[in-house]
């Protein structure tokens, strides 16, 4: 990974990384003592793990993984949540698990708010250049996609691994639910790869590219 990949100094990257790494242990006892651990398995919850671990050991591939891993997955989640704070109305459905959600529930689930905004800061342009973050992300998902489906329960639905339960059932969509698992991980990582995982790494990696105006003067300099 290329040298000075993250911004802010080490000792601050450290410290950032020590207090996501504390929210990770909140989010892990909150799940286990309102009775679902398997959700410590969410992918949102892994990119926090991963950001956390990545700035303690310094490692850009870490750090810019879990952007990647959580970039749009985050931005449907603020996007419901603020639709329903706004009009009362969860337009993608996901985030109707606030609408009861407690002090300890809000608290655990904070990360959405703040996580991503903090990765785009430190991760610079050049921490994506090469595809091995793309293809970290793909694994990661992958393998807690199958994990997900081996050991957690169905009623959880943890990363969508027994189905796509949110936004329009459209008969496509209801035609992949009904597969069985051989079939439909698969499909839903092929999809998420596509739709979700490379068009975050390509707007990451293209904000390493020289806009026009930067192109300009380099131009006129020669």
């Amino acid at each position: 990974m290329t040298q000075g990949a993250l911004r802010l100094s080490t000792p601050t990257r450290r410290a950032l990384g020590g207090l996501m790494l504390a929210h990770f242990g909140l989010i892990v006892a909150v799940k286990i003592a309102t009775g679902v651990a398997g959700e410590i398995l969410w992918m949102s919850h892994i990119g926090l793990l991963l950001a956390a671990v990545g700035l303690l050991l310094d490692s850009p591939l870490l750090v810019a993984t879990a952007l990647i891993d959580v970039l749009v997955l985050h931005g449907l989640w603020l996007t419901d949540c603020i639709a329903w704070m706004l009009t009362g109305v969860f337009p993608l459905g996901i985030t109707t698990y606030l609408r009861t959600a407690g002090a300890a529930t809000w608290a655990a689930t904070a990360h959405h708010f703040y996580l991503v905004p903090l990765l785009l800061g430190i991760v610079r342009p050049r921490a994506v250049r090469t595809p091995d973050t793309l293809l970290a992300a793909i694994a990661v998902y992958l393998l807690l996609t199958v994990i997900s489906r081996a050991c957690v329960q169905p009623a959880l639905n943890v990363n969508f691994a027994f189905g796509v339960n949110f936004g329009p059932q459209v008969p496509l969509l209801e035609w992949g639910n009904r597969q069985p698992g051989t079939i439909y991980l698969p499909l839903l990582n092929a999809f998420v790869a596509v739709v979700m995982l490379t068009p975050a790494f390509i707007f990451l990696r293209d904000r390493s590219q020289p806009s026009h105006r930067q192109l300009l003067r380099h131009i006129t300099a020669i």
